[in-house]
């Protein structure tokens, strides 16, 4: 089943690391309805506990929390939409994404 939504990567694909980051990203749909995640590599994720434990955040690296969040092996617009397009297909995407009400 093929869904149609357009992506809005908040950051802009060239600008990422693909190995090493976190990208805010918006699933709009042509109903109107508009959905939020943030994907992140696991890289990142060792990244933030590092950078925590140095500036004191989350209790000095002893935690890391982000609401919406996906971890993806690399941040590519081709991963992100594969994953968007099997949360779709398999009924999970309105578990992982917030819907946005603006």
């Amino acid at each position: 089943m093929e869904v149609s939504f357009k992506l809005l990567i908040r950051t802009g694909i060239n600008d990422l690391n693909i190995e090493n980051d976190n990208v805010d990203v918006e699933v709009h749909f042509p109903n109107g309805e508009c959905y939020v995640a943030t994907f992140f590599t696991l890289t990142n994720i060792q990244f933030l506990f590092e950078r925590y434990a140095k500036t004191g955040e989350c209790k000095n690296g002893l935690y890391f929390w982000c609401s919406d969040m996906i971890i993806v092996k690399k941040l590519t617009e081709n991963i992100i939409h594969e994953t968007i397009e099997n949360l779709l297909n398999n009924g999970d995407f309105e578990y992982v994404f917030l819907k946005k009400t603006e």
